[in-house]
């Protein structure tokens, strides 16, 4: 009896959104974007047209509308500004000073801090698909548990391919690595946008979950009953 009332709060809850805030089904919309210019990249020459950057940026403006479910997605909101401060500098470093050798302490700087960021993107990531996950089984949809296996699956290989091994020295590995890349990419897309999917649908008919609730509470009723 007091999952059906959760469930029914959460619905009325999603009814009553505010004009202002945006839906959830437009911020999740909005991560799964980021994720594809996390992992997809087209250059130009030197400059990437689908940089990393835009990833946080969309995560960042999705935070406040999911963090009314989720109020831990919005500690992550430090970690992913620094996260997009440096790949904005990496970007701008790789479009327009590519060639520059480093010199000085920068030699020793520069890998301690792509060491630093790689573990807080793991985290940041790890800890962004476990919230999402959070949101769906609050809400009762069934990409929960495709979310927590996407978020391992993810940070296991993330790990790996940021290990110190000269994967592009290797013709093949490097094959292997990118078709890896792609597969979590539309991975992400297809959890994500299915969780969308569902959003909407919530969003656009809410009385379809009470609906459902009510055909199962003659059950509880009767079980209540029993008790």
């Amino acid at each position: 009896m007091t999952e059906q009332n959760g469930n029914e709060r959460s619905a009325e809850t999603l009814r009553m959104q505010t004009a202002e805030q945006m839906p959830l089904s437009a911020a999740v919309k909005k991560i799964a974007w980021g994720y594809v210019f996390l992992h997809l990249h087209f250059n130009l020459e030197t400059l990437d047209i689908l940089p990393d950057w835009a990833c946080y940026t969309k995560i960042d403006k999705a935070m406040d509308s999911i963090g009314g479910w989720v109020p831990s997605i919005k500690l992550l909101r430090p970690l992913g500004r620094l996260l997009c401060a440096y790949t904005v500098i990496q970007w701008l470093w790789k479009a327009f000073a590519g060639g520059v050798e480093l010199a000085g302490s920068l030699v020793y700087l520069v890998p301690a801090v792509t060491l630093l960021a790689t573990v807080i993107s793991l985290y940041f990531h790890f800890q962004l698909l476990t919230d999402l996950a959070g949101l769906a089984d609050q809400l009762g949809l069934p990409q929960k548990q495709r979310l927590l296996t996407l978020r391992t699956v993810r940070t296991v290989l993330m790990t790996v391919f940021a290990l110190p091994f000269p994967w592009a020295e290797y013709e093949v590995l490097a094959y292997v690595v990118l078709v890896l890349q792609l597969v979590i990419t539309f991975w992400i897309c297809s959890v994500l946008f299915s969780l969308k999917n569902s959003l909407l649908e919530l969003e656009q008919h809410p009385e379809g979950q009470e609906a459902a609730e009510e055909e199962e509470s003659p059950c509880n009723s009767e079980e209540d009953f029993v008790e």
